[in-house]
């Protein structure tokens, strides 16, 4: 059985361990992402162990523990000791793959799913974003037209030589917020430094736009797999409206050959961050589930 000894915490040092299975068996959803689970460490401490010939991660948020379903080879009874696992220990357990769902209520029929709208991941196709066509994006093409006409920009790869202009950018966005009590912005802004700080070994890119020759905006992703690319952040000044249309599209117009999906991640349940979301019409979401056992 599965059991709490088995587990350890992820570090640089043990990458290699669970980005072996996340590689041959790839899973869409941010949670899986080892960007997300270095970067965000300081928020939510995440573990792993190999069991079985699978990755099982367990992570804590907010004193509350949650163990996701194993990635591998779909195995009935990894799966249910999996499950066990989390229902002994006192954590909840979390669904972020359609194929997973259904090998709960297979295994499971008696227990209910709760769907978690604020972990759901908004996606589109990549050409859609780049192109913005139809009646539904009047008003995003207009503002960037209005951009257009008003600045002169470039852009360029985010690489070696500008990674510390790029820090020097996410930190003047940190500087023009105001954020509320509870607000994760200061927990935003240390994710983001740990990302530049292991920009190669968490193999990251991403497209730095500079505005009157100025760093203004940038976008960082990661490749989850030959099909899809997650979006991890954008950032850009707020001298500048219409900024993030622009480098929206700028992004997704140099991924437009490479990947057919671009996953933008959730919105936390943030009013303000779902409706910028969904004024871009997303496409479909990756959903997310949790059980919390009596």
């Amino acid at each position: 059985m599965l059991k709490e000894s088995d587990f350890q915490p992820f570090t640089f040092e043990n990458i290699h361990i669970p980005e072996a299975y996340l590689r041959a068996y790839p899973k869409d959803h941010s949670e899986y992402s080892l960007v997300t689970i270095l970067s965000w460490e300081h928020y939510s401490p995440c573990r792993f162990a190999v069991y079985k010939n699978h990755l099982v991660i367990e992570c804590l948020y907010q004193g509350e523990r949650s163990v996701y379903a194993p990635v591998g080879i779909p195995d009935k009874e990894v799966f249910c000791d999996t499950v066990f696992y989390a229902k002994s220990s006192g954590a909840s357990f979390h669904l972020y793959d359609e194929s997973d769902v259904r090998m709960f209520q297979d295994c499971f029929p008696e227990t209910p799913l709760e769907e978690v709208r604020g972990y759901f991941e908004y996606c589109w196709d990549t050409k859609t974003l780049a192109e913005l066509p139809g009646k539904r994006f009047v008003g995003i093409r207009g503002q960037i037209h209005q951009f257009r006409r008003r600045y002169s920009y470039t852009t360029e790869p985010v690489a070696p030589e500008n990674l510390e202009e790029v820090r020097s950018l996410i930190h003047a966005w940190y500087a023009e917020k105001t954020p509320a009590k509870g607000s994760a912005v200061s927990d935003e802004l240390k994710a983001a430094d740990i990302s530049l700080d292991h920009f190669s070994a968490l193999h990251l890119e991403g497209l730095l736009m500079r505005v009157e020759g100025a760093p203004a905006a940038v976008s960082i992703w990661e490749n989850r797999n030959s099909d899809v690319c997650l979006v991890h952040y954008e950032k850009g000044l707020l001298a500048y409206p219409g900024i993030y249309k622009v480098i929206n599209q700028e992004t997704a117009k140099l991924l437009s050959g490479r990947y057919r999906v671009l996953n933008r991640e959730g919105d936390m349940d943030e009013a303000g961050l779902r409706e910028a979301k969904m004024r871009y019409h997303p496409e479909f979401f990756i959903k997310a589930y949790d059980v919390t056992f009596e």
